[in-house]
């Protein structure tokens, strides 16, 4: 061998000796063995410390265990488990040398009349946490920037019941296109024959982060087929699960945030065992610990964790949460695994969220939602401004991906059942959309029947002009609590549609009331002109009975002093100008009269109270009104032909002025009115939601103001009503002209008090407080009112409905202290995704 080679040799060795010998006093410091019984058998789950710290490890399923010590000097090791003797070993390591000590524990014999568990020492578990913690700021500040590919797949299994009545449907579904298409079958036939139990939500998209707060979405395909309602959909515009963080948000699983087992203050909320350790494909040690809460509540979750011992990162997770603390699941569980995409950069890659809603009933189902991620990269240059309130964006074209696409593009490949629900939904589809059915379609919804004219009601559609009549039941004909008594009111709709989701409505009706002999009629109509920022123009013509105050409470609003006769003519229009910010203006004629000389029945006075209408002198009215609001760095996502408003964690404020004219169109009425407000909803972490809103309005002009134009305030009924817009215990209506100011907040804590109370928790019912304020300086009056109550909300079918039981206090300084108990039934709105307060 040339003589430069064994001399290149020779250094190289050098170098690797070197760099050995450097790091050996560092790594190389190591006891290891076995914990074995008497029968030479190991241990699992035994439990390894150093004396006098909270340093400690645990064997693995073969009784093995693992310490590595940063410096070399001698320890004190004490050795216990269950059902053995405890045993101290003194254990020298010097510099550089790993020491093989096993360890044979000898039983104890435990006396049946007594056994008494004393705690010496706090589990080694608890150490590796507070390690972890104190490290965790390293993980959720790895990069500046970052840009990966997400792969979404969501699925919805009926449950057992379900899916035995459907599993002899499952087993053929190659003819259903061609019944389908030949009409071999009727449709609902084929498609109740070929039904599947699986439904499939896939999703591709690109994540942009940039910490701590920034990230957009950008949705290259989406796919859904079959029903995918409240399958969970893991974007993060909706929050999602980071363990690394205090608070862990999800939307749409919650509305209190989850207390992370790795948050500041964890051992507050949590307990932590260490249940075995053992080693990886890369040798290093992994240690298994279980998480449970100290108490059982709607922020805590429950599982295990795996931390690598040498990292000190999270390597996979697996944490359940408690049934009570969740908007629609009954169950739910998240599995999560890390990967190092750098050598100091450690990201989960594979997220399984598994759940579950309800038992035996029709909208019970299973689901999964499976969210892998790739294609990292590291602190990618952005654009300046890209980071903005647009967190969303679907690509055009992003739901019209083919077949080829989204088999090239899944990570892992379909189930079985799931190709069969995509196979099917796909031929659904194709033949919904095809000239054959929707011409079918057509013809059965213009066919008169009986049921349609009785209960269903009548509809004309003529399909290639994208427009259609309807004509209500005759069971819509009938308004049986109307003033005056039941009116019959033929109802009719035209609906006219454009691209980019532009529309025309149109509701011209007449009604009839039969103890008054009197016809009232309407023609209502509503255009959208520019459907990506919320362009809408009402025009509404009619003669008809109007409302002087519509949010009232429920009797309030069928009281006959809550209405008037008007003739009138509105024109509406509002607009989003831009991002947050709305402008709207509003004018109208009207012809206002009392209906003190229509005849009544004598049926409501049994249940209202001083059922008397308002006389008043018939006017003329012309009023114009803008408005304009803004909500601070509103949050949406941007779509195609449309833009999903997602709210803002900042307050919104609005500014209105209305004014009466004077002489136009014979208009004989002259004032003008301001008002400011201001609304929040505040998320207050583990304590609940707050939400507020404070007013001040004023008559900058009342020379003359008729009474439908008065700003009024109701008195209060046994009904609660709503509280950011009323009060509960005003003792008599007020009239309000000159400058007043209000005040409302209500508090849902979700959970957070109910859960220290062991047996109430367990009802699932809801603290609620609040109160309010109002000052009028007419009268100068001062009045405040306080709420407390309880609150529960039942699910029937898909539709969540909040009960609620309050105690109410007021006191002002024109009466005594009161209170009253109120109740209230409350719709979620699954349009807006969530309650009116």
């Amino acid at each position: 061998m040339p003589s430069r080679t064994l001399q290149l040799i020779k250094h190289i060795l050098q170098c690797l000796a070197f760099i050995f010998c450097i790091t050996l006093p560092t790594y190389a410091q190591v006891v290891n063995g076995y914990v074995l019984d008497e029968n030479n058998t190991g241990i699992p789950g035994a439990n390894i410390y150093i004396k006098n710290t909270e340093t400690g490890t645990a064997t693995d399923s073969k009784g093995r265990y693992f310490f590595r010590f940063e410096n070399a000097d001698s320890y004190e090791l004490i050795y216990s488990v269950v059902g053995y003797k405890t045993k101290s070993i003194w254990v020298t390591v010097k510099p550089g040398e790993s020491v093989r000590q096993d360890v044979w524990m000898e039983p104890e014999k435990i006396g049946l009349e007594e056994v008494v568990v004393t705690a010496k020492r706090k589990d080694p578990a608890y150490d590796i946490i507070r390690k972890v913690i104190q490290n965790k700021d390293r993980f959720s500040e790895q990069y500046q920037g970052i840009r990966y590919r997400q792969y979404c797949k969501a699925n919805r299994i009926l449950k057992e019941s379900q899916e035995q009545e459907n599993e002899k449907t499952n087993d053929d579904t190659a003819d259903l296109r061609g019944q389908l298409m030949n009409d071999t079958l009727s449709a609902d036939s084929v498609l109740t024959k070929y039904q599947p139990s699986v439904s499939v939500f896939e999703r591709r998209v690109i994540i942009h982060r940039r910490p701590p707060h920034d990230f957009k979405e950008v949705v290259e395909a989406e796919k859904k087929s079959g029903n995918t309602h409240n399958l969970y959909e893991a974007s993060p515009t909706r929050g999602e699960f980071n363990i690394y963080n205090n608070l862990i948000l999800m939307e749409d699983v919650s509305e209190t945030p989850f207390i992370s087992p790795l948050s500041r203050l964890a051992t507050i909320s949590y307990r932590y065992k260490l249940e075995s350790s053992d080693f990886d494909l890369d040798e290093e040690l992994i240690y298994k610990i279980r998480v449970w809460p100290w108490k059982h509540g709607n922020s805590t979750l429950e599982g295990y964790l795996w931390i690598g011992a040498k990292s000190l990162s999270v390597i996979r997770l697996e944490l359940s949460i408690e049934k009570g603390a969740m908007l629609w699941y009954d169950a739910f569980e998240v599995r999560q695994d890390f990967d190092w995409i750098r050598d100091t950069i450690t990201l989960p890659v594979r997220t399984e969220y598994n759940y579950s809603v309800g038992k035996r009933n029709k909208s019970a189902f299973r689901g999964t939602t499976l969210v892998i991620r790739s294609d990292f990269e590291i602190d990618p240059v952005f654009k300046p401004r890209f980071f903005n309130n647009a967190i969303g964006e679907v690509l055009e074209g992003a739901r019209e991906k083919d077949t080829t696409y989204w088999n090239l593009e899944r990570p892992e490949p379909l189930t079985q059942d799931e190709q069969k629900s995509i196979f099917y939904h796909d031929s659904v589809k194709a033949y919904l959309t095809s000239d054959v059915y929707l011409d079918s379609l057509e013809r059965e919804y213009n066919r008169v029947t009986l049921g349609k004219l009785v209960y269903h009601g009548q509809g004309r559609q003529i399909r290639k002009k994208k427009k259609g009549w309807y004509f209500g039941s005759l069971l819509d004909f009938v308004q049986p609590v109307r003033p005056g008594g039941v009116r019959v009111a033929p109802y009719v709709s035209y609906t006219k549609m454009f691209e980019n989701k532009k529309f025309i409505l149109v509701y011209p009706g007449v009604s009839y009331g039969f103890r008054n002999k009197d016809f009232k009629g309407s023609i209502n109509s509503r255009i959208r002109y520019d459907a990506f920022h919320r362009g809408m123009i009402n025009i509404n013509l009619y003669h008809d009975f109007t409302t002087i105050f519509p949010n009232d409470a429920l009797l309030n609003q069928i009281r006959r002093s809550n209405f008037a006769e008007e003739d009138g003519l509105e024109v509406i229009h509002s607009r989003e100008i831009f991002n947050g910010f709305y402008l709207g203006t509003y004018a109208f004629y009207k012809h206002t009269y009392p209906i003190s000389d229509y005849e009544f029945g004598s049926l409501a006075d049994k249940y209202v109270a001083d059922n008397r209408p308002v006389d008043f002198e018939p006017f003329r009215s012309v009023v114009v009104s803008a408005w304009m609001g803004y909500t601070f760095k509103q949050k949406f996502i941007k779509e195609p032909k449309q833009k999903i408003v997602l709210g803002s964690k900042w307050p919104t404020i609005r500014f209105a002025y209305k004014k009466g004219l004077k002489g136009f169109w014979e208009s004989n009425i002259d004032f003008d009115y301001a008002e400011a407000m201001i609304t929040q909803r505040i998320q207050m972490g583990t304590l609940g939601t707050s939400n507020y809103s404070a007013l001040i309005g004023k008559f900058l002009n009342q020379r003359k103001v008729p009474y439908v134009n008065h700003k009024i305030l109701p008195r209060g009924d046994i009904y609660y009503s709503n509280p950011l817009a009323t009060f509960q215990l005003l003792d008599s209506t007020l009239h309000l002209f000159n400058v007043f100011y209000e005040l409302h907040y209500i508090h849902h804590f979700n959970g957070a008090m109910i859960n220290n109370i062991p047996l109430v928790k367990k009802t699932r019912v809801y603290l609620v407080g609040g109160g309010g304020a109002l000052y009028a300086t007419d009268n100068n009056l001062r009045y405040i009112e306080g709420f407390a109550g309880i609150e529960r909300v039942i699910r029937i079918q898909r539709q969540r409905i909040r009960l609620g039981v309050y105690g109410v206090l007021a006191e002002s300084n024109q009466s005594f202290p009161k209170g009253n108990v109120k109740f209230s039934l409350e719709w979620f709105s699954n349009r807006r995704n969530e309650w009116n307060w």
